[in-house]
């Protein structure tokens, strides 16, 4: 504000040249406030989106990219794993972890593995889900982890999956819920789709266990995005 004892002409003046400053000001002000409060949200779905091949491929390579980032490693290039912390969207569910997990068997044939079965629990409507698994040792070729989402699935193909970080202590696997690869028992199969069990209200079971006689500690978890943000969830429940 101009001092009161200014003449009208000096206002006048003051006024006219910053007056396209102000103007300028405000409209970048504008601007940016409404940039940053977007448009406004759209009304929740009633089913699950479909996503374009564009759109899947754009969220597969931002997945892949946040979770492995190559760094220099005394001269070579080596993976890093970042836990999604690119993808703010992202809801972390942990299935369970350092679990012991193994294939017995005898002569007379393979026996009833020490695996888990737990019940996801789903509300709201989910974009994009991925399957994230870690056993904390290196797997041999024969060795495999074995996942089905209400019986569709079985023992994964990890190098047919998401890229993962490289690990020569441990192996992560990651796959998209879309297209699953695996085989059951040595026999190829199509890719599994589980997303399409997860809609909303939905409880599909997953069945998990390390396929090897050798033990091994098993993670799994899953990680989601909601079609609105923060408007769906995905929990589960030990069955046993």
């Amino acid at each position: 504000m101009a001092p009161a004892n200014e003449t009208p002409s000096t206002l006048t003046r003051f006024i006219g040249e910053h007056f396209a400053m102000v103007v300028g000001g405000g409209l970048v002000a504008i601007l940016t406030a409404t940039a940053f409060i977007g448009p406004r949200p759209p009304t929740q779905p009633k089913e699950l989106a479909v996503l374009s091949p564009d759109e899947h491929k754009r969220i597969v390579a931002d997945v892949a990219s946040a979770m492995a980032g190559e760094v220099d490693a005394g001269g070579s290039r080596a993976m890093v794993f970042t836990d999604f912390l690119g993808l703010p969207n992202m809801v972390k569910l942990p299935l369970y972890a350092n679990f012991l997990s193994y294939a017995q068997s005898s002569d007379s044939g393979p026996k009833k593995p020490v695996d888990r079965r737990d019940v996801l629990i789903v509300d709201g409507a989910v974009r994009q889900a991925y399957l994230l698994v870690h056993v904390a040792r290196p797997l041999q070729t024969w060795e495999k982890v074995y996942v089905t989402v209400d019986e569709r699935g079985g023992h994964l193909h990890g190098a047919e999956g998401l890229r993962a970080p490289v690990d020569p202590r441990s192996t992560t696997q990651l796959y998209d819920f879309h297209m699953v690869p695996h085989d059951v028992y040595g026999v190829a199969e199509p890719p599994s789709d589980w997303f399409s069990r997860l809609k909303p209200g939905a409880r599909p079971i997953v069945h998990s266990f390390l396929s090897s006689t050798q033990p091994g500690l098993l993670d799994l978890s899953v990680f989601y995005e909601c079609v609105e943000p923060g408007k769906c969830s995905i929990v589960h429940e030990g069955i046993r």
